[in-house]
């Protein structure tokens, strides 16, 4: 994981704590994506086309952002119960794998006009990262839930 300390940046910008915020953007992005694209299949609209590519494309900045960001919380998961850190692993593996995927996935979107191929794996790769995106969500939620990431606790009250 990046040391943010070293690089001076951490105490300066608490970026963390918009982890919850931004991870919320890659899922609506994608999904409008997928039924757009799902759409253009069918009928092929320009206006629909420009505007998921558009969409796609700020899909791929929040994506890189909810990274960002989960790799600064990460440090702080464990504030007020002890996580995992392998499930923390697994959702920066998954983190991690999608954002690979996206290079392939802006790259194949501008050139999807000019081939039948390249359209088809711009297809697999799309549905590919969304699949991996809800999962991420899961494994995120799953850390919040299951084992507390993140959660402060400032005052326990034991009801007796």
């Amino acid at each position: 994981m990046i040391d943010y300390l070293k690089l001076g940046v951490y105490p300066l910008i608490r970026m963390y704590n918009f982890h919850p915020f931004l991870t919320a953007f890659p899922l609506v992005c994608f999904t409008l994506v997928v039924f757009a694209e799902a759409y253009l299949l069918k009928k092929d609209v320009q206006f629909l086309s420009k505007s998921s590519n558009i969409i796609l494309i700020l899909g791929c900045i929040f994506t890189v952002l909810a990274f960002l960001t989960g790799n600064m919380a990460a440090e702080n998961a464990s504030q007020s119960f002890i996580v995992p850190t392998d499930s923390i692993a697994n959702h920066y593996s998954t983190g991690k794998l999608i954002l690979f995927l996206l290079i392939p996935l802006l790259v194949f979107v501008f050139l999807k006009k000019e081939n039948h191929f390249i359209k088809y794996l711009y297809y697999v790769n799309l549905l590919l990262v969304y699949v991996l995106v809800l999962y991420a969500g899961y494994l995120g939620s799953q850390l919040v839930f299951e084992h507390g990431a993140g959660v402060k606790v400032n005052n326990v009250i034991i009801s007796q």
